[in-house]
């Protein structure tokens, strides 16, 4: 059918071998801050933790005339993973609502996590602080809204749970499945693996980076070697080569080839029948080799077909059984 060579690196050469050589979005996102029931004022927390209640609307310009490196923010149009935005200039502050003051160097990244509770923390340590106020009235009112703010944190909490377990960053992607092997890389793997498992010998994983390296090889070896044997005594994997006298060479019948020569391998004293050769097969069944990349060239001018395959780690290390 054709010429087998197995190869070695020069450190695991084999004696009894021998080669041949010729995000979240807002409207469809998780609401970030959400109250169980409004205050009954106007409430703005400042990036110290400040609070300032105000019982009548008020332009949003007001309050950030006074905190000029800030910016106002509606909690209630928060979400995660989207730019916060600012309340309008000439917008009233509505009664009920809970306002941040957001320093403007967050005005153009998305609302994180750690801000988000750090916004949370400064809200639920501001709403439990005395105002001053010694109304009674108004001391129950305080102490209700407390009650009610803590389930608030508490809501908030919940949602920092669920957001930490399901959501992911508007940037972030999940990881492409790999690619489909290409038919004769299927092949190559296949046969190898069914050699393998008919010793117990756990089976071989593709690589991309030993087909591309063998598949460099053939075409130099078709292009300026006229199809002959690659020499890899300095390869650092190990190597099965198969030269064919005909331009069409399945990946199958390749490797079936180089398994014929189960017959000359002595498992028992791990030696090959006198005056035959078995290094291919071991190559493909050795045990700790757990890589395969395998290429093929045409040889038109030659009539010919040469595969050369490789493994890492490489094979037929003096003095080691394949299996």
């Amino acid at each position: 059918m054709g010429v087998c060579a197995s190869s070695h690196s020069p450190t695991t050469k084999k004696t009894t071998t021998t080669t041949t050589r010729a995000s979240s979005k807002k409207g469809d996102g998780v609401r970030a801050l959400e109250s169980f029931r409004r205050p009954s004022a106007i409430m703005v927390i400042d990036v110290d933790g400040g609070i300032k209640e105000y019982k009548k609307p008020i332009q949003a310009r007001l309050v950030v005339s006074e905190n000029p490196t800030c910016f106002l923010c509606n909690s209630e149009s928060m979400y995660i993973g989207t730019c916060m935005p600012r309340v309008p200039d000439e917008e009233e502050l509505l009664p009920g609502r809970i306002y941040f003051l957001v320093p403007l160097s967050h005005s153009d990244n998305p609302l994180s996590l750690p801000l988000l509770c750090d916004l949370a923390v400064k809200a639920s340590s501001a709403l439990a602080r005395p105002n001053g106020t010694t109304n009674r009235a108004s001391v129950q009112r305080r102490q209700m809204e407390m009650f009610n703010h803590s389930l608030f944190s508490l809501a908030v909490l919940a949602i920092f749970l669920v957001l930490a377990h399901e959501t992911r960053p508007a940037t972030a992607q999940e990881p492409a499945p790999p690619s489909p092997l290409p038919a004769a890389a299927r092949e190559f793997l296949e046969a190898h693996n069914q050699a393998r498992a008919a010793v117990g010998v756990e089976p071989l994983n593709w690589s991309e980076k030993l087909a591309n390296a063998t598949s460099l090889l053939v075409r130099y070896q078709r292009n300026k070697m006229g199809c002959q044997f690659a020499n890899l005594t300095t390869s650092k994997y190990g190597g099965n080569q198969l030269m064919a006298s005909t331009v069409a060479v399945t990946p199958r019948v390749a490797v079936e080839e180089w398994v014929k020569e189960k017959d000359f391998y002595i498992h028992g004293n791990n030696s090959c029948v006198s005056n035959h050769e078995c290094g291919v097969y071991t190559q493909v069944v050795w045990r700790k080799s757990t890589e395969l990349g395998c290429g093929q060239a045409t040889c038109v001018k030659e009539k010919a077909s040469l595969i050369i395959c490789f493994y890492d780690p490489p094979g037929n290390v003096i003095g080691e059984s394949p299996y």
